[in-house]
């Protein structure tokens, strides 16, 4: 016999109250203006953060080029939102590594002989490595002041990097989109696994599977295979014939994302990428999950699309109070964008920006400080 999900009173409450905020009608459209203007924020989101794209460029070379010069054996794979091309100006470099020479030594043991051979060198500072299931590498590139971690004998990071990587190839919206919603998660605090909330990975799930449902990415896997360096050259669209019929902007797909969310039951169903669909939380008589549902499901579940058994991404966000707050801030976002006509940030883009250029300013002050600093002492040391 099977079971479906059970409610508790507590998830009842929540989805009592969840439900008292789906006011929308799936039918309603948006004043024409308004995707036209939240389109032209997100191209600006897009382009705010090209001055780091170029910093995280230039750490990632100089990353390379010492590995290769300390370990040339090493296979180095780069991962994460920068190598995907969903990065913020807030974004870190993230590596993962192979390196024969090293052995069969256990990771940590590993990554502390790449440690002492980089701490040689004034190109990285603050050096230093971290335990846990999986052990870190982490690092400060000494130009630019970009945070460096560095895995070791990893795979997980690589076939997640190189997928959303592929769907920004299929659909250049993706990307733009993507750095929006990372943008809107972080500012809200939906995004922030250290504090029990959602990690940045599955906001990028949670929108790759509204973008199945419209349209704009096909609901089938694509097949993943070779490296990330390789991407740019293969031609995804062609391999399966995808082409989008879905012509919306920027800014009504954002509305869309928000609006579905807000009404979206995490409590009853679960996010698959791999099935291209959302499904029903079911259980079998002795509470084993059904359908290919992971383990520790009993609130946002958005799956990892290639690790088996069955990984839920979200698995970070385990309280009901934080649970709601982050319905909470769908509900919000979508409301914003229908009544207020911007993008829902604490902060609008403009003030984001003003405040950005005042910041630039600030920091080529201090380097003029700096410099004549350093004139002064170079002129006392004549005296």
């Amino acid at each position: 016999m099977i079971a479906t999900y059970q409610r508790t009173d507590l998830f009842e409450k929540i989805i009592k109250i969840h439900n008292q905020n789906l006011h929308i009608a799936l039918n309603k459209t948006l004043p024409i203006q308004i995707p036209k203007k939240l389109t032209a924020e997100i191209e600006l989101i897009t382009s705010m953060g090209e001055e780091h794209r170029q910093k995280l460029g230039q750490a990632a070379a100089d990353f390379r080029t010492l590995m290769e010069i300390t370990f040339p054996d090493a296979s180095i794979w780069m991962t994460g939102s920068f190598a995907a091309g969903v990065d913020l100006p807030s974004s870190d470099l993230d590596f993962t590594l192979k390196v024969p020479s090293l052995g069969e030594k256990p990771e940590f043991a590993k990554l502390k002989a790449i440690r002492a051979k980089l701490s040689a060198f004034r190109a990285f500072r603050n050096v230093f490595l971290t335990g846990g299931s999986i052990p870190v590498l982490k690092m400060v590139h000494t130009a630019t002041d970009v945070d460096i971690d560095v895995t070791i004998d990893n795979e997980a990071p690589k076939k997640n990097t190189m997928l959303l990587a592929v769907y920004g190839q299929m659909d250049e919206r993706f990307s733009k989109l993507c750095r929006g919603v990372k943008k809107w998660a972080a500012d809200s605090g939906v995004e922030n696994s250290r504090m029990g909330r959602v990690n940045s990975f599955s906001i990028c799930l949670l929108f790759v599977h509204y973008l199945q449902q419209v349209g704009v990415l096909p609901k089938e896997l694509p097949s993943i295979d070779g490296s990330i360096e390789t991407i740019s050259n293969w031609k995804f669209k062609e391999e399966i014939g995808w082409v989008s019929q879905n012509k919306d902007s920027l800014g009504a797909l954002l509305w869309g994302f928000m609006r579905y969310y807000s009404q979206f039951d995490f409590v009853t169903q679960w996010i698959s990428i791999r099935q291209g669909k959302a499904l029903e939380k079911r259980r079998d008589e002795e509470g084993d999950p059904l359908d290919g549902l992971p383990r520790n499901n009993l609130l946002i579940v958005v799956e990892d699309p290639f690790l088996v058994p069955a990984f839920n991404c979200a698995r970070s966000l385990r309280q009901c109070d934080i649970y709601h707050r982050i319905v909470e801030e769908f509900v919000e976002a979508e409301k914003t964008i229908r009544e207020k006509s911007r993008f829902p940030s604490r902060k609008s883009i403009g003030r984001v920006e003003v405040e950005k250029d005042g910041k630039s300013i600030d920091s080529k002050i201090k380097e003029i400080e700096y410099d004549v600093d350093l004139d002064q002492e170079a002129s006392k040391s004549w005296e």
